[in-house]
């Protein structure tokens, strides 16, 4: 990310210089939104549990957004965005572990790429041992074929 700071660059024939502040890059490019919107929506989605609904009406309420799909967009493009980092990294440690347990559930997805709406996705936890370290993921297949579980492991050595 850049930094605020100042340049210095003549803008006229006398050779002052005006001082012009630099913006900080945007967390989302396109949008208003700054890293302390973001982790607010985040935080008050992920770890308060919050239905997105609730997080739009939140925002409505501080005057922040009018319209629930655009608080809805911070939470989902932010994720995709930035979220995915701390996600490999703890697949990473996951896949570190001597074992693994592994299940999976159904899940109904309205609106996928060449699936009606009533068909059945997969969502896989995965789980390592009880350890002080222990590590639990979910992993989202549109099938329960047994490439999904070796998709999500990888090159995994270890018990599963």
């Amino acid at each position: 990310m850049q930094r605020a700071g100042w340049d210095t660059h003549s803008t006229s024939d006398d050779e002052s210089n005006t001082p012009v502040v630099i913006a900080p890059t945007q967390p989302l490019p396109g949008s208003i939104a700054t890293a302390s919107t973001l982790a607010f929506a985040l935080v008050d989605k992920y770890v308060d549990g919050t239905p997105l609904y609730r997080v739009a009406q939140t925002f409505r309420a501080c005057r922040r957004s009018d319209q629930p799909r655009r608080s809805c967009s911070l939470v989902i493009g932010s994720s995709e965005k930035h979220l995915h980092r701390i996600y490999d990294a703890l697949k990473l440690r996951l896949r570190s572990q001597p074992l693994i347990h592994g299940d999976e559930t159904t899940v109904q997805v309205l609106k996928e790429k060449d699936k009606e709406a009533i068909s059945a996705s997969y969502m896989w936890a995965c789980r390592s041992g009880r350890t002080v370290t222990s590590r639990s993921l979910l992993d989202y297949q549109p099938g329960r074929g047994r490439i999904s579980p070796r998709t999500f492991l990888g090159n995994y050595r270890g018990i599963y």
